[in-house]
């Protein structure tokens, strides 16, 4: 079979994002490795783009692909918002309730894509598009990355563990992204300081809440510290912004840093590209 009938597609409410579960699809999830299919508490989120996943074509787009949402306790403020490149939480509305599921880039799959004519995803788990345009930015990050200074890194490594526990509070649930500017950006003598300015961008609810409950400052003190603690390196600020005041002029500027963002090795196979354009 070439073709595919992308009306029974459509009207099956097959889209990026659609939800499926073993229960939902047993077809699809029967073909699946075991290490996808063995837990029946997963639910699998497809991530082939709109038209890709309608497109009539069997043959210019054979697969399906999917990847792996597993349920957890709760948010931990380092996986929501794509900080991590590896990690992402989300929330999945489920019989209209937000419950919190992990996200691993690795548990990444395909399917045949003919499946779907006799497959629906679920009814009543659904991914709402805030948090579906949290998963295209992180799936879209694996691709396009910015690295930072071997020197720098290694610097940054003594803190890292402290910066994690940090941005595994509260207070970082509605934080979207932390911005660095970093002068140099080059290699730099053991001798030399790199100079370093942190930006931590919020929701604007999140950030209003925070203005309110007088505990932002607090918080950002105690990552200011951890970066001050930071051999080698220069803290000019750390700055709490509502993305309402962060111009895509500073976004440009600047390098939107995460807690486990690599730099260029000698060895270029071991180059994760991880940055937003």
């Amino acid at each position: 079979m070439s073709k595919i009938d992308r009306e029974i597609l459509k009207s099956n409410g097959w889209q990026m994002g659609a939800c499926f579960t073993q229960f939902s699809c047993p077809e699809l999830v029967s073909s699946m490795a075991e290490n996808h299919s063995q837990d029946e508490s997963f639910v699998f989120i497809a991530i082939t783009h709109d038209c890709a996943i309608i497109n009539d074509s069997l043959i210019a787009e054979p697969f399906l692909e999917y990847i792996v949402a597993r349920k957890i306790g709760k948010l931990d403020g380092n996986f929501t918002h794509t900080k991590n490149p590896r990690k992402l939480h989300i929330e999945l509305e489920i019989d209209n309730s937000s419950i919190p599921f992990e996200l691993n880039i690795i548990d990444r799959a395909f399917l045949n894509r003919a499946l779907l004519l006799k497959n629906k995803p679920v009814q009543h788990v659904r991914l709402i598009d805030s948090q579906k345009a949290t998963l295209v930015r992180w799936l879209a990050n694996r691709y396009m990355g910015q690295a930072l200074p071997d020197q720098f890194e290694k610097r940054i490594d003594p803190v890292r563990g402290k910066l994690n526990k940090l941005l595994s509070k509260t207070e970082a649930n509605g934080m979207l992204a932390i911005y660095i500017e970093l002068n140099p950006r080059d290699e730099l003598a053991s001798d030399k300081n790199y100079t370093l300015t942190v930006a931590l961008i919020y929701e604007e609810a999140a950030f209003r809440k925070l203005i309110d409950e007088d505990c932002l400052d607090r918080y950002v003190d105690n990552i200011k510290v951890a970066f001050q603690n930071a051999p080698g390196i220069d803290i000019s600020g750390v700055v709490p912004l509502s993305e309402k005041d962060f111009p895509l002029y500073d976004q440009r500027r600047k390098i939107r840093w995460r807690s486990d963002h690599s730099s260029f090795k000698q060895n270029m196979d071991d180059v994760e590209m991880i940055e937003d354009p």
